[in-house]
């Protein structure tokens, strides 16, 4: 028998009694996974996230009506049964690439089958028990594929009758708790052990097993890590987890932090810890602790030895503009990140005096426009926008940077505007690499995180062939699917060149 959370209990008898039905069918459908090696995506886990859905209830002074609790429940019951997509049924054999496949879109199979377990109803293994209250199945389709990837201002809030739908609190709500539930339930080691899977999964699940809890309280998340006490001096591997669980924490909190203040739920941004040692706690195998050493030394995490971090970008600009006046550079990109810096008049002299000293330097300036310019702006917090003279308000603040950087390269005497570049970019960023020639990487895989306003400079000396390609494939990737200019083939061509040198 399902039991509501506070906060989530329904007073209306007969969606009550869907509900249950939901999670009976759901239960029963998630028991046998077909993806063993991942983590758990059973009715156990859409429990947790109902649990803390009502702890991130209890920060704010909002209330869920009956419908909107019964939506949101269903929805949590129901995200993950893509994960067990009839799809797939026709093979006798599913490959990794085929479970790959099922998870990279399970958000999408999740949606179409709860359309489907009330359009088709001939196949019983599919019967949620939704068909009751049709006016609410789609609303429920929609927050559950929300849960992952879907871009959340896309999202309209609805009227069904005369009610209104928070649909976009209700995703956010489903997000951020689904990601927050990632403690040491969330896997079973002791099985993992008989497993023959890829030592890079087995980091991800003992990411899981190190953390004890998450907490959310005062409209703050405190995230909970124990690890063996033999590990108390081994910082490499016990930072390594921290930071990549915390960066996947904060990176969440980003993507759902305007819809969630909306209603009165301002989330701190920055995600603290505490990390303790136990006696009992199970150790990581050899070869995950060789795989955790081997990819800090190819990707430079250990920033005292292997790289600067600029506190900010115009440091970052600052160093590139020394090191064009220094020893000269054949091409300079800078990969999203387009500050107001960069339309600056002396800005423009440093690049003209470089292009001119140069006649085969190229500058690329390559920035965020229409659905990734937008996506970007719902993401900002207002309050904490630096003053430096532009609009405070998200969006009109880049309407005006974009309208500044489409005036940029007029800034630049006809001689060398040929060979500067604008190039739009169409999907969101997650980091700003900045690149000169060979000597200015930023490390994509250590998440630098824009937000942040930090820059990595990593010497090509000192980051691992492995970190080079896969930061190009990065920026290559963006370029293809972005629209097509004569700078975007030009910097393909480039950057391809460059990964082929690096091979």
């Amino acid at each position: 028998m399902f039991l509501f959370p506070k906060n989530l209990e329904i007073s209306n008898p007969e969606l009550v009694a869907i509900v249950q039905v939901v999670h009976a069918r759901v239960e029963k459908f998630l028991k046998y996974p077909l993806h063993i090696h991942y983590t758990d995506h059973s009715i156990e886990h859409s429990i947790r996230i109902l649990e803390v859905i009502s702890n991130m209830l209890d920060e704010t002074s909002v209330c869920l009506s009956d419908v909107e609790k019964y939506i949101l429940v269903c929805a949590a019951l129901l995200h993950d049964i893509g994960m067990q997509t009839p799809c797939f049924s026709d093979k006798t054999f599913l490959s990794t690439d085929d479970l790959e496949e099922i998870r990279k879109n399970h958000h999408l199979y999740s949606e179409k089958m709860i359309i489907d377990s009330v359009t088709k109803s001939n196949d019983d293994r599919y019967y949620f028990g939704l068909e009751s209250k049709c006016e609410y199945v789609e609303l429920i389709a929609r927050v559950a594929k929300a849960h992952r990837k879907v871009n959340l201002i896309e999202l309209d809030n609805v009227f069904v009758g005369n009610e209104e739908i928070r649909i976009r609190f209700l995703s956010a709500l489903l997000r951020l708790s689904d990601c927050l539930d990632m403690d040491y339930r969330r896997v079973d080691v002791e099985r993992l052990s008989s497993l023959n899977i890829p030592v890079s999964s087995k980091m991800y699940w003992f990411r899981h097993q190190y953390v004890q809890g998450v907490k959310i309280s005062h409209q703050k998340i405190e995230v909970f890590f124990s690890f063996p006490k033999e590990y108390e001096n081994a910082d490499d591997c016990i930072n390594s987890i921290i930071n990549d669980t915390l960066r996947e924490v904060s990176d969440q909190v980003d993507e759902v932090y305007d819809f969630l203040d909306d209603y009165g739920l301002r989330l701190h941004k920055k995600i603290s810890h505490r990390t303790s040692f136990s006696l009992v706690q199970r150790h990581m195998p050899d070869e995950l602790i060789t795989y955790i050493k081997t990819l800090r030394e190819e990707n430079v995490i250990k920033s005292d030895k292997v790289f600067d971090v600029y506190p900010t970008r115009d440091l970052c600009i600052d160093d590139i503009f020394k090191r064009l006046k220094g020893i000269g550079a054949n091409n300079v990109v800078f990969f999203g990140g387009i500050s107001s810096r960069l339309c600056h008049k002396g800005t423009v002299e440093i690049f003209s005096e470089w292009l001119n000293k140069n006649n085969k330097a190229m500058l690329f300036l390559c920035y965020e426009d229409d659905e990734a310019a937008l996506s970007r702006a719902t993401t900002l917090d207002e309050g904490s926008m630096p003053k430096d003279g532009l609009p405070s308000e998200p969006h009109m603040r880049y309407v005006y940077k974009l309208g500044n950087i489409e005036k940029c390269r007029e800034m630049y005497a006809d001689n060398i505007r040929e060979r500067i570049y604008l190039i739009p970019i169409t999907k969101a960023l997650n980091t700003y690499p900045i690149v000169v020639d060979n000597d200015f990487y930023c490390n994509i895989l250590t998440a630098i995180r824009s937000s942040e306003s930090t820059t990595a400079k990593m010497r090509d000396n000192s980051v691992g062939k492995k970190t080079k390609i896969e930061l190009l494939s990065y920026m290559l990737f963006i370029l293809e699917n972005s629209p097509s200019c004569i700078g975007n083939s030009i910097l393909s061509n480039f950057i391809q060149l460059q990964k082929n040198m690096i091979k």
